[in-house]
């Protein structure tokens, strides 16, 4: 993600590319395979307790508002360089 947030800055303001089709991708991705380890693979938490799936909603959340924090950043940078 933090290449794809690099290439983003790096370009050309607000209208979208591949470079955020990957972002958003990979972030899907986190997510997903975060329910999958909880929900199949019984996954743990930092604690080494098992995650349950109020974790696995709380790491959601967490993924999709930093990365759409850092995603809006990027195209931000990218309007002020282009």
């Amino acid at each position: 993600m933090a290449f794809s947030a690099i290439v983003i800055a790096q370009g050309h303001g607000w209208r979208l590319g591949v470079a955020d089709g990957i972002y958003g991708g990979i972030a899907l991705a986190l997510i997903a395979l975060r329910f999958v380890d909880i929900r199949f693979l019984h996954g743990m938490t930092g604690t080494g307790e098992p995650a349950t799936m109020r974790d696995a909603i709380r790491y959601a959340a967490i993924v999709f508002l930093i990365g759409l924090a850092i995603w809006a950043a990027a195209h931000v940078v990218a309007s002020y360089v282009g």
